[in-house]
Protein backbone atom coordinates (compact mmCIF):
# COMPACT_ATOMS: atom_id res chain seq x y z
CA UNK A 1 0.00 0.00 0.00
CA UNK A 2 1.47 3.29 -1.00
CA UNK A 3 -0.70 5.61 1.09
CA UNK A 4 -0.32 5.95 4.85
CA UNK A 5 -3.73 7.53 5.37
CA UNK A 6 -5.59 4.73 3.60
CA UNK A 7 -3.45 2.16 5.41
CA UNK A 8 -4.32 3.63 8.81
CA UNK A 9 -8.02 3.55 7.91
CA UNK A 10 -7.70 -0.10 6.84
CA UNK A 11 -5.85 -1.14 9.97
CA UNK A 12 -8.39 0.48 12.29
CA UNK A 13 -11.02 -1.96 13.60
CA UNK A 14 -13.61 0.85 13.56
CA UNK A 15 -15.51 2.11 10.52
CA UNK A 16 -15.19 5.88 10.17
CA UNK A 17 -15.19 8.74 7.76
CA UNK A 18 -17.26 11.29 5.97
CA UNK A 19 -18.14 9.42 2.78
CA UNK A 20 -21.16 7.14 3.06
CA UNK A 21 -19.68 3.73 2.34
CA UNK A 22 -21.20 0.25 2.60
CA UNK A 23 -19.25 -2.97 2.25
CA UNK A 24 -20.95 -6.25 1.38
CA UNK A 25 -18.60 -9.24 1.17
CA UNK A 26 -19.34 -12.59 -0.43
CA UNK A 27 -17.23 -15.55 -1.48
CA UNK A 28 -17.03 -17.34 -4.77
CA UNK A 29 -15.27 -20.27 -6.33
CA UNK A 30 -14.04 -20.64 -9.88
CA UNK A 31 -11.61 -22.95 -11.68
CA UNK A 32 -8.89 -20.43 -10.71
CA UNK A 33 -9.70 -20.80 -6.99
CA UNK A 34 -11.71 -19.37 -4.14
CA UNK A 35 -12.02 -15.61 -3.71
CA UNK A 36 -13.70 -12.96 -1.63
CA UNK A 37 -15.75 -10.38 -3.48
CA UNK A 38 -16.19 -6.93 -1.92
CA UNK A 39 -19.15 -4.93 -3.16
CA UNK A 40 -18.61 -1.29 -2.20
CA UNK A 41 -21.41 1.25 -2.41
CA UNK A 42 -20.56 4.97 -2.19
CA UNK A 43 -22.86 7.95 -2.20
CA UNK A 44 -21.65 10.29 -4.99
CA UNK A 45 -23.07 13.27 -3.07
CA UNK A 46 -20.12 12.83 -0.67
CA UNK A 47 -17.52 13.17 -3.44
CA UNK A 48 -16.16 16.39 -4.93
CA UNK A 49 -16.74 16.43 -8.67
CA UNK A 50 -14.82 18.81 -10.92
CA UNK A 51 -16.30 19.93 -14.22
CA UNK A 52 -14.19 18.90 -17.21
CA UNK A 53 -13.73 20.79 -20.48
CA UNK A 54 -16.32 18.59 -22.20
CA UNK A 55 -19.01 19.41 -19.58
CA UNK A 56 -18.80 16.14 -17.70
CA UNK A 57 -18.10 15.97 -13.99
CA UNK A 58 -15.20 13.91 -12.70
CA UNK A 59 -14.08 12.60 -9.31
CA UNK A 60 -11.06 10.45 -8.51
CA UNK A 61 -11.45 7.81 -5.80
CA UNK A 62 -8.53 6.00 -4.14
CA UNK A 63 -9.62 2.58 -2.94
CA UNK A 64 -7.78 0.06 -0.79
CA UNK A 65 -9.07 -3.27 0.52
CA UNK A 66 -7.57 -5.98 2.72
CA UNK A 67 -8.59 -9.32 4.09
CA UNK A 68 -7.37 -10.49 7.49
CA UNK A 69 -7.43 -14.11 8.60
CA UNK A 70 -8.65 -15.30 12.01
CA UNK A 71 -5.16 -14.70 13.47
CA UNK A 72 -5.19 -11.06 12.33
CA UNK A 73 -2.64 -11.58 9.57
CA UNK A 74 -3.11 -9.89 6.19
CA UNK A 75 -4.34 -12.53 3.73
CA UNK A 76 -4.38 -10.25 0.68
CA UNK A 77 -4.64 -6.60 -0.31
CA UNK A 78 -5.53 -4.42 -3.28
CA UNK A 79 -4.93 -0.72 -3.96
CA UNK A 80 -6.55 1.05 -6.93
CA UNK A 81 -7.58 4.44 -8.25
CA UNK A 82 -10.87 4.98 -10.05
CA UNK A 83 -11.98 7.95 -12.11
CA UNK A 84 -15.73 8.53 -12.01
CA UNK A 85 -17.13 10.53 -14.93
CA UNK A 86 -20.76 11.66 -14.95
CA UNK A 87 -22.40 13.33 -17.96
CA UNK A 88 -23.99 16.69 -17.10
CA UNK A 89 -27.63 15.42 -17.11
CA UNK A 90 -26.82 12.63 -14.65
CA UNK A 91 -24.70 14.89 -12.44
CA UNK A 92 -27.47 17.52 -12.24
CA UNK A 93 -30.13 14.95 -11.40
CA UNK A 94 -31.25 15.40 -7.78
CA UNK A 95 -31.57 11.66 -7.32
CA UNK A 96 -28.03 10.72 -8.37
CA UNK A 97 -27.41 7.02 -8.48
CA UNK A 98 -24.97 5.46 -6.08
CA UNK A 99 -21.56 4.22 -7.14
CA UNK A 100 -20.98 0.50 -6.91
CA UNK A 101 -17.53 -1.06 -7.14
CA UNK A 102 -16.50 -4.67 -6.99
CA UNK A 103 -13.08 -5.87 -5.84
CA UNK A 104 -11.93 -9.51 -5.71
CA UNK A 105 -9.27 -10.87 -3.38
CA UNK A 106 -8.04 -14.49 -3.58
CA UNK A 107 -8.41 -16.82 -0.59
CA UNK A 108 -5.99 -19.71 -0.16
CA UNK A 109 -7.85 -21.62 2.56
CA UNK A 110 -11.25 -21.79 4.27
CA UNK A 111 -11.93 -19.93 7.50
CA UNK A 112 -13.26 -16.71 8.97
CA UNK A 113 -11.95 -13.50 7.45
CA UNK A 114 -12.40 -9.84 8.12
CA UNK A 115 -12.66 -7.74 5.01
CA UNK A 116 -11.81 -4.07 5.32
CA UNK A 117 -12.04 -1.33 2.73
CA UNK A 118 -11.13 2.35 2.71
CA UNK A 119 -11.84 5.01 0.12
CA UNK A 120 -10.65 8.58 -0.27
CA UNK A 121 -11.84 11.35 -2.52
CA UNK A 122 -8.57 12.49 -4.11
CA UNK A 123 -9.86 16.05 -4.60
CA UNK A 124 -11.40 16.83 -1.21
CA UNK A 125 -9.38 14.37 0.90
CA UNK A 126 -12.56 12.95 2.48
CA UNK A 127 -12.01 9.44 3.75
CA UNK A 128 -14.19 6.51 4.80
CA UNK A 129 -13.70 2.93 5.87
CA UNK A 130 -15.91 -0.10 6.41
CA UNK A 131 -15.40 -3.67 7.54
CA UNK A 132 -17.31 -6.94 7.69
CA UNK A 133 -16.65 -10.54 8.68
CA UNK A 134 -17.25 -13.45 6.35
CA UNK A 135 -16.75 -17.19 6.61
CA UNK A 136 -15.37 -19.15 3.67
CA UNK A 137 -16.47 -22.80 3.96
CA UNK A 138 -14.26 -25.76 3.17
CA UNK A 139 -15.63 -26.61 -0.27
CA UNK A 140 -13.64 -29.85 -0.43
CA UNK A 141 -16.15 -31.29 2.09
CA UNK A 142 -19.15 -30.36 -0.06
CA UNK A 143 -22.07 -28.22 0.94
Amino acid sequence: MRDGELMRALRSPFAAGNIRLRLTPSFGNSPEGTYLQAMLFMDPADLKFVETEDGEHQAVVNLAAMTFDSDGRVADAVDRNYTVRLPAPLYQSPEKLGLLYSVSLPVKRPGVFQMRAAVRDATSGRLASANEFIEVPDLSKGW
